[in-house]
């Protein structure tokens, strides 16, 4: 069926009209693009796929960012006017894969980086992504003389074979020494590829013992405490983490003193979320649960436990006294087949009462409910 004349007129007539987005206020489309510019939807990089890019970035916010600001005369405007946005696209994984795609190693020809940066001109800066020996110098840079604007550190320094990285490493003993006013977020994982670095090691014990943020860092809400960095976590340092919401430790080779540890978390009374993944505590013989030396944390809603030692858990447990309705999430693993190992009984038996105790508190708060 053939479409009337007057109808061809109207689609013609219509294909005039400006688009609905371009009727939107400046600061409806502002926040629009501040909301895309959130480098935590963006998916992870496959970098095998480096010589294959075709989608690699599509979404990517610093790729929607750039696309956006291609679109009109209005949104360029709008963005080119806003460093606070290109300030949260410090995508390290991006420019990293430009570097090596475009065979722009050198830090000094990355110039979409410098670009990007150039534009935050003096606002916060959000630092994500993974730290490959082709990026390294410009992150380190970046970090080095800007690092009173870093607002969110979150990054992984991976494969730790080049010279860069391990440049890199020591710089960050430096740098996160230093009074981090503006520091929010705190995440760096650094892995060594393959046994251990006997160079990063000594990087890391060096680092290890510095004070951490020279004890300032009063807008600092989350803190994920650096794999084999356990001297940091002292109570020294905890003066830099009194404001923290959230807490994560990561560490499977460290032992650590858990009366030390609860002392480290007193320090804490704003803590919401806490995350323990695979750390080992030693229990010493000055281990004390009572009521007196339980640790009060009345904002607690959260914890998180990830590790193959009930016992250490139940102990830790047991030794928190979290806000009334306090979630809790445990996974483990008890040795051999639990039900015919009597030290696996005992373990598990030990244990009921403390999870009993979290459950009862967090139904009695919460309500059940079956989805």
């Amino acid at each position: 069926m053939s479409s009337s004349p007057h109808s061809r007129t109207d689609v013609a007539e219509d294909s005039h009209h400006e688009p609905p987005t371009s009727k939107l206020p400046a600061d409806v489309l502002w926040n629009i693009f501040r909301m895309n510019a959130d480098m935590n939807d963006d998916e992870l990089i496959d970098f095998r796929l480096i010589l294959r890019p075709s989608g690699l970035f599509k979404k990517r916010a610093l790729t929607n960012t750039r696309i956006a600001s291609q679109v009109c005369a209005l949104w360029r405007q709008i963005l080119l006017a806003s460093p606070s946005i290109w300030g949260r696209l410090i995508d390290v994984d991006f420019f990293a894969w430009i570097g090596a795609f475009k065979r722009r190693c050198d830090r000094r020809h990355n110039h979409w980086a410098r670009e990007v940066l150039r534009r935050s001109q003096d606002c916060p800066l959000h630092v994500k992504g993974e730290i490959g020996a082709w990026i390294a110098e410009f992150v380190g840079d970046i970090l080095d003389n800007s690092w009173e604007r870093v607002c969110v550190l979150d990054v992984k320094i991976g494969r730790i074979v080049d010279k860069d990285l391990h440049k890199l490493v020591y710089r960050l003993q430096n740098i996160v020494s230093r009074p981090a006013k503006t520091l929010q977020f705190f995440r760096i994982d650094v892995q060594s590829n393959g046994g251990v670095d006997r160079y990063l090691m000594k990087a890391l014990g060096d680092i290890g013992g510095m004070r951490l943020f020279s004890g300032e860092a009063p807008a600092l809400k989350v803190y994920c405490h650096w794999p084999q960095f356990s001297r940091s976590l002292s109570v020294a340092n905890a003066r830099a983490l009194s404001n923290i919401h959230t807490f994560s430790l990561l560490d499977r080779e460290i032992q650590f003193s858990a009366s030390h540890f609860l002392r480290v978390l007193r320090g804490m009374p704003l803590l919401e979320t806490l995350r323990i993944w695979y750390f080992h505590f030693i229990f010493g013989h000055e281990w004390d649960t009572t009521t007196a030396n339980r640790v009060k944390l009345p904002l607690l809603n959260k914890i998180e436990f990830y590790n193959d030692n009930m016992g250490q858990l139940t102990k830790l447990m047991g030794s928190f006294d979290p806000a009334p309705g306090c979630a809790i999430q445990v996974d483990t693993q008890f040795p051999g087949q639990f039900l015919e190992v009597p030290q696996s009984r005992d373990i598990f038996d030990d244990s009921m009462p403390i999870l009993s105790q979290y459950g009862a508190s967090y139904f009695k708060h919460h309500g059940f409910r079956i989805a």
